[in-house]
């Protein structure tokens, strides 16, 4: 069974569902209802060292990640009842997201020439439910024609002719020439 929000954390909430969605509004209020059980005091008494305090509770069994969005939450509910003093002094710890492994571009030709469909959702920068949305009634062999049916909005779509870059073409056209 979930408890109640903190009275001032369930305004949080309300208020930041006027331009966040519910999940991240349901965080951030979260967010803060822990921080208001922790001081434990009405909302004009806490101090900077409380925050403190907070954070070294926290750093004891949470990741650099979850602080740094628990501040974010805290200094946005200090925005919000303009308490200035109290978000300046909010700090955030320094989070820096992993940067992502990239493949260099010779091998990425190399894994997707052996796929033509990924041959083609990559040259053309297609979605993945716009690849399954290609017929090969309207490809053209010779030009590299293609239309694709581009996915706007759920009930709206769209039909370009796109053309083929030629390294593609080259490998599509080779795999079209095994079932002819």
């Amino acid at each position: 069974m979930k408890r109640e929000l903190h009275p001032l954390a369930k305004d949080f909430y309300k208020y930041l569902l006027y331009d966040k969605s519910k999940g991240t509004a349901r965080s951030y209020a979260g967010n803060v209802d822990k921080f208001l059980r922790f001081v434990d005091k009405p909302l004009d008494e806490i101090t900077p060292l409380d925050i403190t305090r907070w954070y070294e509770s926290l750093e004891e069994d949470h990741s650099k990640r979850t602080i740094w969005r628990y501040g974010w939450a805290l200094r946005s509910f200090f925005d919000l009842m303009d308490m200035q003093e109290m978000k300046r002094r909010t700090p955030i710890v320094e989070f820096q997201a992993p940067e992502p492994k990239w493949m260099d571009e010779g091998t990425a030709f190399k894994l997707i020439a052996k796929v033509p469909v990924l041959c083609v959702g990559y040259d053309l920068a297609l979605r993945v439910g716009e690849v399954g949305l290609l017929r090969r009634e309207e490809f053209n062999p010779r030009t590299g024609e293609i239309t694709v049916t581009r996915l706007k909005h759920k009930s709206r779509s769209n039909k370009y002719i796109l053309k083929l870059d030629n390294w593609c073409l080259e490998v599509l056209n080779g795999y079209l020439k095994r079932f002819d």
